[in-house]
């Protein structure tokens, strides 16, 4: 290739939006095109020479190596997805495609900036599986994260246990007070139950004025009364609404793993028959 040819593939390059790297197999640095300011906040000579972990988040440093070893290895990867640190601090979701160059020795990799689609994914999921009024997990999340501390405690023979819980005299304040006052009384109780819990647990809102609760590591029937005692201290503690102390009461039923059932579906069925029973007693 003649010096034409070569000025003209590196303007080619350098006007191209996404950035390309050449890194040898030690990993450090070779050449990194003009877009990668764009991207990353960083000039070319400031990336060059320098180990490209070093500007990979830490907690993707391990699979970005083993992606890296498999390109050296001779196979292509076009849809490697890992995340940079900016030079201001904020993290960007890259897209890879690599290859490795084995007659001269370097891996050949265009990175494409995904992060606000990343964003929009998260936005996407997390309005999937949160309630819009409360912003808990709703039944699709609960059930998730149920399903997966089952398989939890099937494999380290451990307890759980299920709540379900339902508020009494909530439809007064909606009838008393109008439903915007409602929302805000169910807004407050939600932050109020959510910020009470440990972060093992989970409170999910499964719709009106009824909740569920799972409780993980539970050792006995001791441990899963003192817990819904106290939920239910803190449920009737009063909340101030538009200058008015409004409060209710509350009735909850509970299902342990494995003695009552092994599965969602079952568990949340006897959790909400104690439920009904509680209420009715």
């Amino acid at each position: 290739m003649n010096d034409t040819l070569k000025e003209i593939l590196n303007d080619v390059i350098d006007l191209m939006l996404d950035p390309v790297f050449l890194v040898d197999k030690h990993g450090v640095i070779l050449y990194v095109s003009s877009a990668v300011e764009r991207i990353l906040g960083y000039q070319p000579q400031e990336m060059t020479g320098n180990y490209i972990l070093d500007f990979v988040v830490p907690d993707d440093r391990e699979a970005t190596l083993k992606t890296a070893e498999s390109v050296i290895d001779g196979r292509i990867h076009a849809n490697f997805e890992n995340r940079y640190q900016h030079k201001d601090g904020h993290v960007v979701n890259l897209l890879w495609s690599a290859r490795w160059i084995h007659n001269h020795q370097v891996r050949i990799g265009v990175a494409r900036d995904i992060t606000e689609r990343k964003r929009a994914e998260e936005r996407l999921y997390h309005f999937a599986n949160h309630d819009p009024l409360t912003n808990l997990p709703n039944r699709l999340l609960f059930h998730d994260r149920v399903t997966r501390a089952i398989e939890h405690a099937k494999r380290y023979h451990s307890k759980l246990a299920l709540l379900y819980l339902d508020l009494n005299g909530f439809k007064l304040v909606n009838d008393k007070h109008g439903h915007s006052a409602g929302d805000q009384f169910l807004q407050e109780m939600s932050v109020r139950l959510s910020s009470n819990i440990r972060n093992a647990d989970t409170i999910a809102r499964i719709g009106g004025d009824e909740f569920a609760v799972l409780l993980t590591g539970i050792a006995d029937h001791d441990s899963v009364s003192e817990a819904i005692l106290k939920i239910r201290k803190l449920i009737e503690m009063p909340i101030e609404i538009n200058e008015h102390l409004l409060s209710v009461t509350a009735s909850i039923g509970f299902a342990l793993f494995p003695e009552q059932g092994d599965a969602f579906d079952e568990l949340l069925h006897q959790a909400d028959t104690s439920m009904y029973r509680t209420k009715r007693q």
